[in-house]
């Protein structure tokens, strides 16, 4: 089907490079401010500096993420380009590790296929920013990698898949359920008599132990810093609104349609309903046991965006198998109908199949333009520079700042200054953990006198109104005010006693 295209058009690492290509605007002209983005990054930023997540600083994810951001941070000195440079290769990298299982498995028109789902949904599933699903997904992989058919046999592939997944843990709680996955799986296979009991069980004991050995190395350290009800209270119980929210199959539906990997296997599914010599045609290719436990992963690791469907960075965890598993389903379909059909009906499937790519290509690259037009970034690393000087002027650099802003870690991350109180984002009572102040609450520092300094980010009609609250503060424009793209206006403002001391 393929065979007749110049060998660079077929090779699926062209595939995947042109997925990156056209995805580098949003790697590397973004502007600085995807929320979670600059939580994380701030976070390892703070660690750099002394500070001890969850007892100095809030936020509800394991530790993992934060002590990646800090390493980055520690080797660039806290430059802005190093993580993205991190995403871009770590990305390839992963992306490169994807075909070469798929072709391994499943053949070369599934490696390719699979490049092209990988790689779209990888972008509109937010892998240029730093999420924790993208590391959590990485992880999951590899557990499954090392317990697949031609690695099942080695010593230590269930140990090692067990350490894997506790490391995806490390990332995100939902990585737990690429545990229960992989035990639903092989239970299964138990209960039909496909693997002995004595066999399953060790390997299952290999698998928790595995498994347990990060969450005993990192609950050892978090005695030895005295944090565990800071820790506990964080990454757990601040998590449980989460769980109790109610399922908007709408909202839910919007999503899993934004990306590829996820709506395409539905299709796939219902084919294989339908017609059975195409089901008999999947299962006839080689390795249908490693096929079914992708699919299983998969499909469970997506119940997460049941809960939260407002944003596709939380399919990250579930892409990687979903794009393998729609990949695997449309080649068989493909190859089947290779016999089946006239040579003008196989070029209408392929333009249809390729039609649907093009379509996301084109989102993704309307979305890196916009970037660039809007030239967020300059702005952005402009601001952050005056911001960062005009501090400075007054500020010795370990006096910390307040930040007032909805984007509150964006304000923190572009000053390079410590908070005054451990949250640096706002939500107040009711999301996630009733200890978070709201915007108004963090504001009564200001209102006090308790902060030597703050930047405001509001609009420009809010500003006065909100600069009539703090009669001990004095006002710092900057000439990079005005945000063009968030139609925001920042200020400075610097306790007044602290500005008569410099003049």
């Amino acid at each position: 089907m393929i065979r007749k295209w110049p060998s660079i058009l077929k090779s699926p690492y062209t595939a995947l490079s042109i997925c990156l290509l056209f995805s580098s605007p949003l790697f590397f002209l973004r502007g600085i401010g995807i929320f979670d983005d600059s939580v994380f990054l701030k976070i390892g930023e703070l660690i750099v500096d002394g500070l001890v997540p969850y007892r100095d600083v809030f936020d509800n994810k394991p530790p993992g993420i934060y002590y990646l951001a800090a390493l980055i941070a520690a080797i660039s000195n806290n430059h802005w380009l190093a993580p993205r440079l991190f995403l871009f290769v770590f990305a390839a990298l992963f992306g490169i590790w994807v075909i070469k299982y798929t072709r391994n498995y499943w053949g070369d028109v599934a490696a390719y296929l699979v490049a092209w789902i990988f790689g779209l949904s990888y972008t509109i599933t937010q892998g240029y920013s730093f999420h924790t699903d993208q590391f959590c997904a990485f992880f999951g992989f590899a557990a499954v990698v090392a317990i697949s058919s031609k690695h099942s046999q080695a010593r230590y592939s269930w140990f090692l898949a067990g350490l894997f997944i506790g490391l995806a843990f490390l990332f995100k709680q939902v990585a737990v359920i690429y545990l229960v996955a992989i035990l639903c799986f092989f239970t299964t296979k138990l209960i039909r008599g496909k693997i002995f009991f004595n066999k399953i069980i060790n390997n299952y004991i290999l698998l928790i132990t595995g498994f347990a050995i990060p969450q005993l190395i990192t609950f050892y350290i978090i005695l030895l810093y005295e944090i565990l009800p800071d820790f506990y209270d964080a990454v757990f119980l601040s998590t449980l609104p989460l769980a109790e929210q109610s399922i908007n199959i709408i909202d839910v539906l919007k999503l899993w349609v934004k990306i590829p990997a996820v709506w395409l296997n539905i299709p796939c599914f219902l084919v294989l309903i339908i017609n059975k010599k195409i089901l008999y045609k999947t299962q006839a290719i080689a390795n249908t046991s490693d096929l079914l436990l992708i699919v299983v992963v998969g499909c469970l690791s997506l119940i997460p965006s049941l809960k939260q469907s407002s944003n596709t960075h939380y399919i990250g965890s579930s892409l990687v198998f979903l794009s393998i598993s729609a990949a695997v389903i449309l080649s068989s379909v493909l190859l089947y109908i290779k016999n089946q059909m006239s040579l003008s009906k196989i070029r209408i499937t392929f333009i249809l199949i390729f039609s649907i790519f093009l379509a996301y290509l084109l989102a993704i690259i309307w979305g890196g333009n916009l970037m660039i037009s809007q030239k967020r970034l300059g702005y952005d690393l402009a601001q952050m520079s005056e911001i960062q000087s005009k501090l400075n002027l007054y500020l010795t650099p370990e006096k910390p700042i307040l930040a007032l802003s909805d984007n509150a870690p964006r304000i923190y991350y572009m000053s390079g200054r410590k908070p005054p109180i451990k949250y640096i984002y706002y939500y107040g009572s009711g999301w996630l953990n009733s200890k978070i102040p709201s915007l108004d609450n963090a504001a009564n520092l200001l209102v006090k006198g308790e902060a030597a300094g703050a930047i405001l980010e509001t609009t420009k009609d809010a500003l006065p109104k909100h600069i009539h609250k703090f009669p001990k503060y004095q006002l710092i424009e900057i000439s990079t005010s005005e945000h063009p793209a968030n139609n925001t206006h920042t200020v400075i403002m610097l306790r007044k006693d602290i500005v008569d001391k410099k003049s």
